[in-house]
């Protein structure tokens, strides 16, 4: 009960917050059009990002969609709520398998806590940076993590402390974890149900052997109907996209990502060693070097070595995992975010361990270190809200780029304030309390302070990009219900956070067609050195143009990133005009700078 309190009161505390930040990113625009798509046209089969196939299944976006519609609104919070509400199932599953981890432990080896282990379990979890980060973007990711972890959690529920599964129990296990592994194709595909297979088999052979793990496999289970809905699913979705929806989702995502391609993101073998540190961080550092004294002590240690690769059985399947990710040529930082709850699991029993085994002395110094931490952490959120305060009295609007970045971080520390008071609170009175009291109140006030830095910087990040400002201006363009259009490559994701923004349907042209025919009545958007590159034929039929810019570039004469709205239609008696933003250096420009940025013969 303390654990689930616990969760909710986190899971609380971040949905104030979640929805403050924009969408500044491509990876999160990309997947929040898709909900858009859902709620405003009811196309659950196959949602269509303005004619483009999304490029992971629906199970996230039926979610999101599912609490837009509750919510009665698609915004930030709406997408991202999903991610969040993922995150604290995940976070209650590590626990159920921390705390059965720490009994199997038990039997092996002595010396865990189960309860304790399964309360740092989540507490661990919910303030691992790369799982954090993920917990509040509005991607597939976590709740991808949540059938992985289901699945995991359905086989250690139903396990005897030994580890040994039988009768009724091994017949909940087997059925459990084929219902979340059906879930996990749902969304992500095919390694949905791949990933928890490898992890369970090799948890299997670790503990069981192959013989007797191969034989869990196989045995018959009502488990397996449950992957009719994710069959049933691309049967459906066949019907609608036809070959497009087979060039997507099947070939490209998992056999072009697999062998390597032109738009797969190819990375190094090792890329995984010190991307697995940076998810983790900074409880994976501490696992490896537990790992490396463990490895340095292990010749004066009496048990065998089949109880000693046990008892180090998380850190097995993380290594396992990353050799399985390591062999695709795509690679990504978020693909780890399933392994990264592993190293919870491995650090709480550890550090319960060493609880039990160094005595009250060892209880003790936790104790007095623990009151110390929670002064020094009071200290820097009264610091904290403190210099918010004189921020939001000071006049900065004389530093251009410290006034851009400024007011999100005020917005977060408002908003957040009341609760940061609270965690101070609380933490005072939990000085003069028992031992899990005085840890539980550390857990919340590293969590808000980790909250408090991550939202900010995510709020300031998608601020300076001002993207939501971008596709303003290009809505305020089109007279009349005029179509919109942008031009970039099939696989460029640059413009999403501006189509996620827009909120209607907008014509994909594509780079790579053989011409392109500028057509009336359509404001179009491209890329700057698209438009330059143009021959002289298609920019003599531009006859007004303008440069959006994001915020921060707009403070500078970077071009790198300049975006061009231009329209092929000239009004009768109308004199050419730029349109942008306040925000923007070019707000003032009038015919000539246009003219000058997209040139005309």
């Amino acid at each position: 009960m303390p654990i689930l309190v616990g969760i909710l009161l986190y899971l609380g505390m971040q949905s104030l917050v979640i929805g403050i930040p924009s969408i500044g990113g491509s990876s999160e625009a990309r997947e929040a059009q898709v909900v858009d798509v859902i709620v405003r046209d009811g196309t659950w089969i196959l949602p269509l990002r303005n004619g483009i196939i999304p490029s992971k299944p629906p199970l996230y976006h039926w979610l999101g969609a599912l609490i837009s519609q509750a919510l009665g609104r698609v915004d930030e919070f709406s997408v991202r709520f999903n991610s969040q509400i993922a995150a604290s199932i995940v976070m209650l599953f590590v626990s159920i398998v921390a705390y059965r981890f720490a009994q199997f432990s038990n039997a092996r080896l002595g010396g865990s806590h189960p309860r304790r282990s399964a309360l740092l379990g989540a507490a661990i979890t919910s303030m691992t940076y790369g799982f954090y980060v993920m917990a509040n973007q509005a991607m597939v990711d976590m709740t991808f993590t949540l059938c992985v972890w289901g699945a995991l959690a359905s086989v250690a529920t139903t396990s005897r402390a030994d580890g040994k599964p039988e009768g009724r129990g091994s017949r909940l296990a087997r059925f459990g974890f084929f219902i979340f592994c059906a879930l996990g194709v749902l969304a992500r595909g095919p390694v949905g149900a791949a990933l928890p297979v490898f992890l369970v088999g090799l948890g299997g052979v670790v503990c069981l052997g192959p013989r007797r793990t191969a034989r869990e496999f196989l045995r018959p289970s009502l488990g397996w109907l449950a992957f009719c809905f994710p069959l049933a699913w691309y049967y459906c979705a066949y019907r609608v996209g036809g070959d497009a929806f087979v060039q997507r989702q099947i070939l490209f995502e998992n056999l072009q990502r697999i062998t390597g391609g032109t738009h797969v993101n190819s990375e190094s073998w090792w890329f995984y060693g010190p991307s697995f540190l940076r998810t983790t961080f900074p409880f994976g550092i501490l696992v490896l070097l537990l790992l490396w004294k463990a490895l340095r002590q292990h010749q004066t240690v009496s048990y065998p070595s089949a109880d000693r690769s046990r008892r180090w059985l998380p850190c097995i399947l993380c290594v396992g995992g990353i050799a399985l990710f390591s062999l695709s040529s795509g690679k990504r930082h978020s693909y780890l975010l399933p392994l990264a709850p592993l190293v919870a699991v491995q650090l709480a029993v550890e550090v319960s361990r060493l609880f039990e085994l160094g005595g009250e002395r060892i209880r003790e110094r936790s104790l007095r270190a623990g009151r110390r931490f929670l002064r020094v952490n009071t200290a820097i959120i009264v610091v904290v809200l403190g210099v918010g305060a004189v921020l939001s009295g000071l006049d900065y609007s004389s530093f251009p780029r410290v006034s851009l970045a400024i007011p999100p971080i005020l917005h977060v520390v408002e908003r957040f304030g009341l609760v940061l008071v609270a965690i101070v609170a609380f933490g005072s009175f939990a000085l003069r309390r028992a031992h899990e009291g005085v840890f539980r109140t550390l857990w919340f006030q590293y969590a808000a302070l980790l909250t408090l830095a991550v939202n900010a910087g995510a709020a300031v990040k998608a601020h300076l990009k001002g993207y939501d400002e971008m596709a303003h201006v290009w809505l305020s363009a089109a007279r009349d219900g005029e179509q919109l259009a942008v031009v970039k490559h099939p696989f460029d994701e640059y413009f999403d956070p501006m189509l996620y923004y827009v909120r209607r349907p907008v014509r994909v042209v594509s780079t790579e067609a053989a011409a392109f025919h500028c057509e009336a009545h359509l404001v179009y958007v491209a890329k700057r050195e698209w438009v330059e590159s143009r021959h002289d034929s298609l920019r003599r039929l531009i006859t007004r143009g303008a440069i959006l810019r994001e915020r921060l570039l707009a403070q500078s004469d970077n071009a790198i990133r300049d975006v061009v709205m231009f329209r092929c239609d000239a009004l009768d008696g109308a004199t050419d005009h730029t349109l942008s933003t306040p925000a923007m250096k070019e707000a003032t420009l009038k015919q000539r700078a246009a003219r000058a940025r997209v040139p005309r013969t």
